[in-house]
C-alpha cells in the first residue's frame, strides 16, 4: 500500500473489516473495525493490538481531564519499525506483527515532553 495514501472508502460491497497490515494513518470509515485479537468475527488476519490516546495535559496531573484535547497527527512508532499517527482526537492503534515484547514510542511535538515517551508491553497470546 502506497505511503502516500490519505482516504480510505468502502461502500455498498461485502467488506465488513480492514486487515490490520494497511497503514493506518489513512482516513478509515468508522462504520468498518479494524481487525485485532478481539474483535475479529469474520476472520480477517489479525495481529496484537495496542491503542490509546495522546493529549495535551494542560494541568499536569498525568491524566485526561475536561477540557484537555487530543494531539492529532503524532507519530506513535514501535521498535520493529512499524508506525501510525493520531488522529483528529488524539486516538491511535499500531499493530504488532507478532507476540513478543514490544516498546512503544511517541515523537513529541516541538517545545513538548512526553510522558511517558516510551513504554513497554509483551503480548504472550
Amino acid at each position: 500500500m502506497p505511503t502516500t495514501l490519505t482516504k480510505l472508502f468502502f461502500g455498498n460491497n461485502k467488506v465488513s473489516c480492514i486487515p490490520n497490515t494497511i497503514a493506518l494513518n489513512a482516513t478509515i470509515n468508522p462504520k468498518l473495525s479494524l481487525c485485532n485479537p478481539t474483535n475479529n468475527p469474520n476472520g480477517c488476519i489479525s495481529f496484537p493490538l495496542i491503542q490509546g490516546n495522546v493529549y495535551t495535559d494542560t494541568n499536569t496531573n498525568n491524566k485526561w481531564d475536561n477540557g484537555e484535547f487530543g494531539r492529532e497527527r503524532i507519530k506513535i512508532s514501535l521498535a520493529n519499525g512499524t508506525s501510525t499517527f493520531t488522529h483528529k482526537n488524539g486516538f491511535y492503534e499500531i499493530s504488532a506483527d507478532s507476540i513478543g515484547a514490544y516498546t512503544v514510542s511517541i515523537r513529541k511535538p516541538n517545545l513538548y515532553s512526553a510522558i511517558p515517551a516510551s513504554f513497554a508491553h509483551n503480548f504472550n497470546k
